[in-house]
């Protein structure tokens, strides 16, 4: 039986980490937490659930300063399946991974789908918004604003989706902060921005 670590890179997490991390400790080897100097208890949530925590400088996101990749070279179970610290997975995408019947011998990594819910509200941002998240551990994360992991061949999971519990000002924050690192982006972070202004009435 194959054998998967659950990976999340985090900063400020504790309103939403436990969501997560409660439902990796139903089918998780091992869980390990990169913190970027959070100052909220984020770690201490962390350690309760067994993780282990490494601290890490903070760059102002995940996909800066190599933290993916570096987070990969720790693991040592067959599959990495990373999450960030404000999502969690839909029951039915929960009960496909508990089974672990799609850590598939003849796969190297699956796409799933996000839903976002921006203030507790579903929203259809980018939906279906196809994230590659389980993958082996021989995988290799490029750096860069919005990259996915290169594991070949890898296929579509059309069961459940990952919910990404967003907040509107986190949001706001983010979108200046990567536009500032990736202005090639900008399209992908003005459709977050304009769901985002419609659900808190600002046009």
């Amino acid at each position: 039986m194959s054998n998967v670590t659950v990976t999340t890179i985090v900063h400020n997490e504790a309103a939403t980490i436990r969501n997560l991390l409660s439902q990796a400790k139903c089918f998780a080897d091992e869980i390990i937490v990169f913190d970027q100097a959070s100052t909220d208890g984020t770690p201490e949530i962390a350690k309760e659930y067994g993780a282990i925590v490494v601290p890490r400088p903070c760059t102002g996101s995940s996909d800066v300063g190599g933290h993916k990749q570096a987070i990969i070279d720790m693991v040592k179970t067959d599959w990495v399946f990373m999450l960030d610290g404000d999502e969690l997975l839909s029951e039915a995408l929960l009960e496909v991974v508990i089974d672990r019947g799609i850590l598939n011998p003849a796969m190297n990594g699956w796409w799933f789908r996000r839903r976002w819910f921006v203030d507790g509200q579903e929203t259809d941002i980018l939906w279906p918004d196809y994230q590659h998240r389980l993958f082996r551990r021989t995988a290799r994360w490029p750096e860069g604003i919005h990259t996915s992991p290169v594991s070949d061949p890898s296929d579509k999971c059309h069961v459940g989706f990952i919910i990404h519990q967003a907040s509107s000002e986190l949001i706001l924050k983010r979108w200046k902060t990567y536009s500032g690192f990736a202005p090639g982006t900008a399209g992908f972070n003005d459709d977050i921005m304009a769901a985002v202004k419609k659900i808190k009435r600002m046009e």
